[in-house]
Formats: C-alpha cells, structure tokens, sequence
C-alpha cells in the first residue's frame, strides 16, 4: 500500500472481530501497531429498558479495532498482524483482519453513529453534545465529544471507575487522572465534588479533545491538562486522589509515578484490569506498601482503590 496518493491527514482503521478469551491478546498485538498504543474494546451489551443491569454479552464477539497514520501501514504491516491473528485463531476464534480508511474529519464523525446519551453509573450522565437529555435532579451530566480520543464511558473499565468514585471519592479533594482519553473521568471527579484536577495523556490528540471538553463543560478553570508520560509523577505528595484507567502492564509500569503522587492518606483508583492479568497488578502494588480496600468487576474487567491505610476514606 503505497502513501503517494493519500493526504497525510488519512488513517488506516484496522478491525477484528474475536471471542471474548481472545480480546487480551489481539488488545496487545494491536497496540503495538496502534497510534500511541490506542485500542478501542467494543463489547456487546444487554441492559434494560432504563439502563440498569448492564451486562456483559458473552454470546456475541467482541469487535477490537486501532488507528494508525497511513504512511504506517505497509503491506508487511499487514501482513504480520494477519499471520499473528491466524495463529490466535488456531486457539480461539478470531475473524479475518478488516481494514478501512478515514479522513481524520470522518474518523471524529464516526462516533455519531453510535454514540448516544448513557447513564453510566448511579448519578452520572454521559452524553454527546449532539444529543439532548432529560435528567432527574439528583443526576449528573458530563458532555463529551470524543473526537479522535478513545472513552465514552461505555466500556466496564470505565464504568466501574466512576461507580468507586460515587463511593469513595473525598469532598473538596484533588484528583490525578493519569491517561485522562476524552477527560471523562476528570469530568466526572469536578461533577462528583473534586477541588481541582490535573489530566495527563501520553497522546496528544487526546489532551487536546481532552480540553476541549473541559470549556464545553466549563470545567477549564478546574481541570488542567497537559501531555504527560507518567514516567515521574506530576507532582509529589499532591494528590488526594489518583484514577488510572489503562491497560495492566501500563498500570504496572507507571505503578512509582502513581504512588508517589498520592498525598499519605491519599487512595488510588486502578481500571482496565483484565482478569487473566491481575494478580500482576496485586502483586506489584502490594510490594508498595499500599492496601486494596475496595475490588469490583465487571465481566472480565476488574477495578481496585488501593489506600495508605486499611480504613480508607469511602462515603457509601
């Protein structure tokens, strides 16, 4: 595939359909290739009539999809990543590989088609700005605009964070959230009470819709964002409060910049577990001195709040 005739503002979307067993590994092949190792999970859903009873919908497949610049993906590209998904098809089922290509201005009206307004978690509403809702008093609503970002607060890593956030984030506290996507969660922490809240991204597409989801929820002057590797933490001791929501071997590789933000009764929040992979997790965190005070799932995803001390600060 040749990049002579293509405006340097085209992406190649690749996509799979897989078994539930095989998203783990297809998520680690292809964020090797995937624009600044971004994965995007599509699990199919059940719910009720009012939102409530999400589950996890093991009969169907799981659509597992990345982006790269086009001038990235050659035809040996291609090549390696269908022989690496014919191999994991040998132990489960994997569908053939299928490629696509986007305008930039496509890839961000793609959303549209299946973004719609959710009630993520007992208070909290998510919701495009191209669609309106009606909220009850007690309810929350956080704007977002995905564009080319990756979390809309469909995804159980996602959910599960903002349910432990419901029950165990502090008044007046502030908030670290450590590859911060869209903002959601940086959102939801102003929503829910946070003081103020620093969001890093490694991407920098991702802090800049990040930002820009911060003015539409008029946010700005609460939540400061900026490009971020997480390989030192942002500020020592600064924190009453850090959210992590990305992958394990990230969650363990960040794990001294992530624990050396939190102030010394400060708790974090760990999203983006896969079950196969958490005792990783459990094993690296716990040699930190901290404690899990608090563990849910969601299908196969599993998030923890891990705090200085036994007692933690929960609310509910």
């Amino acid at each position: 595939m040749s990049s002579g005739s293509v405006a340097s503002d085209q992406w190649i979307e690749i996509s799979v359909n897989v078994d539930h067993e095989a998203v783990e590994p297809v998520v680690e092949l292809f964020s090797r290739y995937g624009y600044n190792n971004g994965v995007a999970i599509e699990e199919p859903f059940t719910q009720d009539p009012d939102g409530d009873n999400l589950t996890v919908d093991l009969q169907r497949p799981v659509s597992v999809r990345t982006f790269l610049p086009f001038d990235g993906f050659t035809s040996e590209t291609k090549d390696r990543i269908e022989r690496a998904l014919w191999s994991l098809g040998q132990m489960r089922p994997v569908g053939p590989l299928m490629v696509s290509i986007h305008q930039e201005q496509d890839w961000e009206n793609a959303w549209k088609q299946h973004f719609t307004p959710l009630r993520a978690s007992k208070t909290i509403i998510i919701r495009p700005p191209w669609h309106d809702v009606d909220p009850e008093p007690d309810d929350l609503v956080v704007t977002l605009d995905p564009g080319m970002a990756f979390g809309t607060g469909t995804h159980p890593t996602t959910r599960l964070c903002l349910e432990l956030m419901e029950d165990f984030l502090p008044a007046r506290c502030d908030v670290l959230d450590a590859g911060t996507g869209t903002g959601v969660l940086a959102l939801a922490a102003r929503l829910l009470g946070a003081r103020h809240v620093d969001a890093v991204d490694i991407d920098p597409i991702a802090v800049r819709q990040a930002a820009k989801n911060f003015e539409m929820n008029d946010q700005a002057d609460g939540i400061r964002v900026w490009q971020d590797s997480m390989e030192q933490p942002p500020s020592r001791e600064h924190y009453d409060f850090v959210i992590a929501n990305i992958i394990s071997r990230i969650l363990i590789e960040v794990h001294p910049a992530l624990v050396a933000s939190m102030r010394p009764a400060g708790m974090v929040l760990l999203s983006g577990i896969i079950d196969t992979k958490e005792q990783l997790v459990v094993d690296c965190y716990q040699q930190t001195g901290l404690e899990m005070i608090e563990r849910r799932q969601m299908g196969d995803w599993i998030a923890h709040i891990w705090a200085n001390r036994a007692e933690g600060q929960g609310s509910g």
